[in-house]
């Protein structure tokens, strides 16, 4: 937590991007912040919900659970 400014800034977003040595990838989150900062980031942000919560509008795609990722996959 302390690489980088809280989300929803994009730069822990893209530390971890620059760590894995990738260039495009999803991310997963259950909050506005993490739609916001995948987003502001270049990822496809997608929302899931927390139990008990409601998954937030904002990402991409909306996803049940995280099994729904295997709908999504080729």
């Amino acid at each position: 937590m302390e690489d980088a400014p809280a989300k929803p800034n994009a730069a822990p977003v893209r530390l971890a991007l620059d760590r894995l040595g990738v260039r495009r990838a999803w991310m997963i989150g259950d909050t506005p912040d993490d739609m916001h900062a995948a987003a502001q980031a270049g990822v496809l942000p997608l929302a899931v919900a927390a139990p008990g919560d409601e998954a937030p509008a904002d990402g991409a795609r909306v996803l049940g659970n995280l099994t729904d990722l295997l709908a999504l996959l080729p």
